[in-house]
């Protein structure tokens, strides 16, 4: 997996000017989860994860054909999962 580092040299090439990265202050946002860092926090098949995702209320966003879940909201639901009794 390539990391930002990496990409911007393809950033370049694309017309976009890797020192307008410097200039984003990232701090503010939110850290993005895939599909592999909830499998993992839940010790799961890549299936399984799929699932949960796709599950109503799950805070997933979709970007292209990738997933992504906000840390915060992923936590929030988290917790809104441990006090739910069917």
């Amino acid at each position: 997996m390539k990391t930002a580092i990496q990409t911007l040299p393809a950033l370049a090439i694309h017309g976009v000017d890797p020192a307008l990265f410097d200039a984003i202050d990232m701090s503010g946002y939110d850290e993005m989860l895939t599909v592999k860092d909830i499998k993992k926090y839940f010790h799961i098949s890549i299936n399984a994860a799929y699932n949960i995702i796709h599950s109503k209320g799950f805070p997933a966003i979709r970007i292209g054909n990738s997933i992504r879940v906000p840390r915060s909201m992923f936590i929030q639901w988290l917790k809104a999962q441990a006090s739910y009794r069917p």
